[in-house]
């Protein structure tokens, strides 16, 4: 119901060239080579199956495809109580999986507006 929500969603905005996916708790489910950019949105710290997950992000990015991840800042003493309870790790944590996964750290992109969250830039070679 919610990808039947998205395809009405960008109809009424005549939003063209954005296609939602399902995906399983593996796999993105896109073709090889199909994307230039992933974007993974304040979802990552819920991936319970990160190397199968990743390598089909990877898969899915062209060579010198661009991989976006958006999450929570989980710094004890200093997060909220929730995001302590809730993210499964912390920034450190995630970008060493998604270097191990095989992509290259390009930067931290700081973004003023972000109070508990972070943004790291990412590429396939």
């Amino acid at each position: 119901k919610f990808i039947q929500h998205l395809r009405s969603q960008l109809d009424k905005a005549e939003i063209q060239f954005v296609s939602p996916i399902l995906s399983s708790q593996r796999s993105i489910t896109l073709p090889p080579d199909s994307v230039d950019i992933a974007f993974i949105c304040d979802t990552y710290h819920h991936f319970e199956f990160v190397p199968e997950t990743m390598q089909s992000v990877r898969s899915a990015l062209k060579t010198g495809g661009t991989l976006v991840v958006i999450d929570f800042e989980r710094l004890p003493g200093k997060s909220r109580q929730w995001v302590i309870d809730h993210v499964r790790g912390d920034k450190a944590q995630f970008r060493e999986e998604i270097e191990a996964a095989g992509f290259e750290f390009v930067e931290e992109v700081k973004i003023p507006e972000f109070a508990e969250n972070y943004c790291l830039k990412f590429r396939k070679n």
